[in-house]
């Protein structure tokens, strides 16, 4: 029988689904979601049924004391991305940069943002995914860093086969390997404002081969940090 619960798509909830569902196993609660298909509900849709799913579990079994504990956590969760956003937004204003289009949360903002980056400073379109078999094409053929050291060292738990083919698929998190890759690809400095509470919050990565062929202006990105890439523009432009 499909015990299932549906949700109800006019909700909007904008929650950390992993979150969520860690918050449903800690209190020994099942979330109802499965994946027999093999394909990935997006991250709103899977929070909006785990919320719901979770909420009708509660109220049915009475567990009023889990119920106001869940919600407890999840509003820390949630004040606790608010003071990221503004930290980050502060952050971007000091710098005399402004936000550029929205980035959609769907595990390729590395990718959508250096694909906007690139239309900004080259009037280069080209699409997340293209970026991304571009990217994982230039990492097979260029496996050694500017030191001589193989890209592998810097991958845990995975040899470089298996990393690039993770990084291949569609919805998989770019990383520093990424990024700094898409830096010696087209040869721009990449500039990322990042929202952890610090003094110096901007990082600048190079292309690998220094000052020879290197293109300005650089690639701005904004970054919340572990959690999602923003396009960035100047403030004045």
């Amino acid at each position: 029988m499909d015990r299932r619960i549906h949700y109800n798509t006019t909700m909007r909830f904008d929650f950390n689904t992993m979150q969520l569902i860690f918050y449903c196993e800690a209190l020994d609660i099942g979330t109802g979601t499965s994946d027999n298909s093999g394909k990935r509900e997006s991250r709103q849709g899977a929070a909006e049924h785990a919320i719901e799913h979770l909420l009708k579990r509660l109220r049915e079994n009475g567990d009023f004391e889990k119920l106001k504990h869940l919600l407890t956590e999840v509003r820390v969760e949630d004040d606790s991305r608010t003071d990221t956003y503004n930290r980050l937004a502060r952050h971007v204003a000091e710098s005399g940069l402004t936000f550029r289009a929205e980035v959609p949360k769907d595990g390729n903002c590395m990718f959508h943002a250096v694909s906007d980056q690139l239309f900004r400073t080259e009037g280069r379109r080209i699409s997340h995914g293209e970026l991304r078999k571009q990217v994982v094409d230039f990492l097979r053929q260029n496996p050694h860093n500017a030191n001589g050291d193989h890209l592998s060292d810097f991958v845990p738990d995975q040899n470089w086969e298996s990393y690039l083919d993770t990084m291949s698929h569609d919805g998989t998190w770019g990383d520093h390997i990424v990024l700094q890759a898409m830096a010696d690809m087209f040869g721009h400095d990449v500039s990322i404002v990042s929202s952890v509470e610090a003094e110096n919050y901007v990082t600048i990565l190079t292309p690998s081969t220094g000052t020879v062929g290197r293109r300005e202006p650089p690639l701005l990105l904004g970054h919340y940090a572990e959690n999602h890439y923003a396009s960035l523009g100047s403030a004045g432009s």
